[in-house]
Formats: structure tokens, C-alpha cells, sequence
């Protein structure tokens, strides 16, 4: 069933592709990521897929065997110019560095789909102990680059983080490590009420 975006979806769409413009073209200064791969390599096979096309659709992972169950993709009509097989698979963490697992690290795929309008992307999470929802942190690793998203670019239910982004790749939802000042931090980090949030100092 197709869902079209709410107003508050919107205005994180816009939000969200407005930060991963910024970050794109600011790549040296991306929020902390480490100098190592993140691109976050995809299981062999896709725990769900399905054919969509320009009519939009959802595609939804039911099953928990892969420790995904919950992650989702929706497509407004329009968003594909043709029919694409799409799925979602188990990926690498992008939790190093100043970064703490949150959830499963999630590929929506294919990461090089150009899209013509916005996807609506879920995946599992949940803050670890001694943190709270405030605190959680979305990375987004793609075709054009990697960046770090604060709770402004997404919601979050208490079970799933929900973001509408402008493409797909590998989603992970994250917390800053403990910090005591900024220089306990990566660069482009900033300590801030005790923990690493994404800056750029």
C-alpha cells in the first residue's frame, strides 16, 4: 500500500537532502567518520525483495532471521521512471569511531538507483543503556558519500528511527561514545553534554 508523505515527513525530506548536499561537497569535514571503509558491504543475498516501478510501492522485512525485521521502504508513485527490483540485507556496521551501535546497520538497494522523488526508509533501533532517544544519531553511507544525521532529519517510535531520504545506501542508527571535551573527540566532532555529536569545528 502507498503512502504519501505527511507534512512533518516533508520538511525532513528537505532537511535531510539539504545536510547530505552540505556533506557532499565537504567531504574532508564529514562529521567524524573514520578514514576507513564505511560504505557497509551488503549480505549475499537480500533478506526481501521486489520489483517496483513508477507506481511506487512498499517493501517491508517481516522475517527477523537476519536481525532486520521492521526495515522498510516506500516509494511515492513516481519516485522510479521504471520498473527496478529493490531489496533490503543485513550490512557492516558504520559504528566506529566516536559512534556506538544503536541498531542494525540496513542496505536498501541498489545504492546507485537514481530516484526522482523521495523514499521513506526504516530501520531498527533502540538507545543503549545509559542513553535515550534524544540522544540517537542516523549514519547514511551511499553512492555520493557518508554523513551524520541528527534527530532533526528523522522521527523515531521508541522501536524504529524513520527517515524520507533522496536516496538509498546503508542506514544505521548510532550514539556519540562518552566525551569529556571537545579533543576527546574525531575532528569535526564536538563533545557535547558529555557525549561526541556530529559538529564542524
Amino acid at each position: 500500500m502507498n503512502r504519501e508523505m505527511n507534512q512533518s515527513e516533508r520538511t525532513i525530506s528537505f532537511a535531510w537532502a539539504t545536510r547530505f548536499a552540505i556533506a557532499a561537497s565537504l567531504a574532508s569535514m564529514m562529521v567524524g567518520l573514520t578514514a576507513c571503509d564505511v560504505s557497509g558491504q551488503v549480505a549475499s543475498r537480500w533478506s526481501t525483495s521486489a520489483e517496483l516501478g513508477s507506481a511506487g510501492g512498499t517493501l517491508q522485512v517481516t522475517s527477523n532471521d537476519d536481525g532486520i525485521a521492521g526495515a522498510s521502504l516506500s516509494l511515492a508513485p513516481g519516485a522510479l521512471s521504471a520498473s527496478t527490483e529493490l531489496g533490503i540485507a543485513p550490512a557492516e556496521s558504520l559504528a566506529t569511531g566516536d559512534w556506538l551501535s544503536a541498531g542494525p546497520a540496513v542496505a536498501f538497494g541498489p545504492a546507485d538507483l537514481a530516484l526522482t522523488g523521495q523514499v521513506l526508509l526504516t530501520i531498527p533501533a533502540a538507545a543503549p543503556s545509559g542513553y535515550d532517544a534524544n540522544d540517537l544519531l542516523l549514519l547514511f553511507s551511499g553512492d555520493e558519500g557518508s554523513v551524520v544525521l541528527d534527530g532533526t532529519h528523522f522521527q523515531f517510535d521508541g522501536s524504529a528511527l524513520h527517515t524520507s531520504a533522496p536516496a538509498l545506501g546503508t542506514l544505521q542508527a548510532v550514539v556519540g561514545k562518552s566525551c569529556t571535551h571537545h579533543d576527546t573527540c574525531q575532528p569535526g566532532n564536538d563533545c557535547v553534554h558529555g557525549n561526541c555529536r556530529p559538529g564542524l569545528r
